[in-house]
């Protein structure tokens, strides 16, 4: 890029820059290709705030794959509702935040998951959901660690992900956007590519941010 060497990323623990952020987003990029990850597929993406939500959402805009971000304070039928409703293949959460377990929620959403191979979950509940990443999950039964997700990637050749990247267009859908609205269940919202990058851009020049300025973002 442009500014490899310029600050892209300040988290509690870590700061990126811009060369930095692209060597990540495309790591997890070949990781999700290794997993057999098409174009238009669904991730599910239950997070607090972490340099690995960045990474996710960069690397599945790269390949065509269809973000789908799920609220922190969801419990176990908003989940099973999301998970569902969107055709999620994979979900990628967490163990724990604060007083919340994450990983025993989702364990109550899918009881087949202890006893799955990691990374290999087969469910009745669930018949497109295949697999279950977790940040901090090693040893914990069915739940692929982010690591070893990571490691599967390095199999993947660059070319592999230029000519991947090749196919995605302006138009595709690049996030299912859940909203409550005011009554039932979250609706899920289609955003393209393209709408997402228009609306960035525009309201990045109706703020007046300059390339110095730095955004703090606290929610989740």
């Amino acid at each position: 890029g442009q500014y490899p060497n310029k600050k892209a990323i300040i988290s509690e623990d870590r700061r990126l820059s811009y060369g930095e952020l692209k060597d990540h987003v495309e790591g997890v990029a070949r990781a999700f290709l290794a997993r057999g990850i098409q174009k238009g597929d669904k991730v599910s993406v239950w997070l607090s705030n972490c340099p690995e939500w960045s990474y996710i959402q960069l690397a599945l805009g790269k390949i065509g794959a269809i973000l789908v971000p799920i609220n922190t304070r969801f419990k176990v039928k908003e989940l099973e509702y999301t998970l569902n409703q969107s055709d999620t293949r994979v979900l990628v959460t967490m163990d724990r935040f604060l007083k919340v377990d994450y990983a025993q929620l989702v364990y109550e959403t899918i009881p087949e998951l202890r006893t799955s191979p990691a990374g290999e979950l087969r469910s009745q509940r669930f018949p497109i959901l295949e697999q279950v990443l977790c940040l901090h999950g090693q040893g914990m039964p069915g739940l692929l660690p982010w690591e070893e997700f990571l490691t599967n990637g390095e199999e993947i050749e660059e070319e592999v992900l230029v000519q991947r990247q090749g196919q995605v267009k302006p138009g595709d859908v690049a996030m299912f956007q859940y909203t409550s609205g005011t009554t039932s269940f979250p609706k899920g919202v289609m955003l393209t590519h393209n709408s997402i990058l228009r609306d960035s851009f525009h309201m990045g020049r109706r703020m007046g941010i300059e390339a110095e300025d730095r955004l703090f973002c606290p929610l989740p």
